[in-house]
């Protein structure tokens, strides 16, 4: 099993046009990964803003290789675009053992 976690810092005063930005775009991914599971991290890195984790999982490394090369770039592009100069993130890959 392997996870794919892309998290993400945006502005507070955005962060509720991220919340349902996000949804539909996860919505057309879902065929392409075994789960994803969202999360809004509770823990307060910064003050003025809100941090999000998006959690995808594959049964294998091609699965995952795959969505790297027709969605993850996608994904962080559109992001980009939507909340340009309010959004950072980072992510990890993760596997089960």
């Amino acid at each position: 099993m392997f996870l794919e976690n892309i998290t993400f810092s945006i502005s507070k005063n955005r962060s509720q046009d991220f919340e349902r930005w996000i949804k539909p775009e996860l919505q057309d991914i879902e065929i392409w990964v075994e789960t994803i599971h969202t999360y809004k991290l509770l823990t307060e890195i910064d003050p003025q803003s809100c941090n999000y984790s998006i959690q995808f999982s594959f049964v294998s490394k091609e699965q995952h290789e795959i969505f790297k090369q027709l969605h993850f770039d996608t994904l962080l592009a559109k992001t980009q675009i939507n909340f340009e100069g309010e959004v950072l993130y980072f992510n990890t890959l993760l596997q089960r053992f």
